[in-house]
């Protein structure tokens, strides 16, 4: 009987054990918003279409990767598919992003992802959309996470102006 008892006290420990790792590995894995906003900058003359991320974790995120696409709809004998272009980014990868923290007067955990691709006459129909993929690694864990943001119409997506500064994701 005390052999059970004693499986059974291992077993318990066990789960609770990973349990418990589990919740803290969670939240050791990179969490970042992205931009419901593309902003159109004209920069002397030149436009720039710019994507926004900020880090909202504690922890500087490194090794980040952006990857910027338009799909567009396109009609194949089986019906419409969507036929993706990406669109090239001046600068697609970052060594790091430093932590999240509303003390930072220089906002390092915020930045963005340009691109001198001419959106407004590539993206030519509502049926298209633009999306913005973002990988980062948590520099303390190794954990890397990837995000998504989609654009779905052109009209609400583009906004003449620049991201707000700092822990803000609007367009002025």
């Amino acid at each position: 009987m005390e052999i059970w008892i004693a499986i059974v006290i291992g077993i318990v420990g066990g789960v609770v054990s990973s349990t418990i790792f589990y919740f803290l590995l969670r939240g050791l894995k990179p969490s970042i918003e992205i931009s419901p906003y593309i902003a159109r900058v004209d920069r002397n003359g030149t436009i720039y279409y710019d994507f926004k991320i900020i880090n909202k974790s504690k922890r500087p995120l490194v090794d980040v990767r952006a990857h910027a696409s338009l799909a567009k709809r396109v009609y194949a004998e089986g019906g419409p598919i969507y036929q993706t272009e990406r669109i090239p980014l001046i600068r697609d990868k970052y060594f790091e992003l430093g932590g999240f923290s509303l003390q930072d007067q220089n906002a390092d955990y915020a930045l963005r992802f340009a691109t001198q691709s001419d959106l407004g006459s590539a993206w030519a129909s509502d049926s298209d959309h633009v999306k913005l993929r973002v990988i980062a690694t948590d520099s303390v864990s190794g954990f890397s996470k990837a995000f998504v943001q989609q654009y779905m119409t052109k009209r609400n997506s583009i906004k003449p102006g620049l991201h707000k500064f700092g822990n803000e994701l609007d367009v002025s």
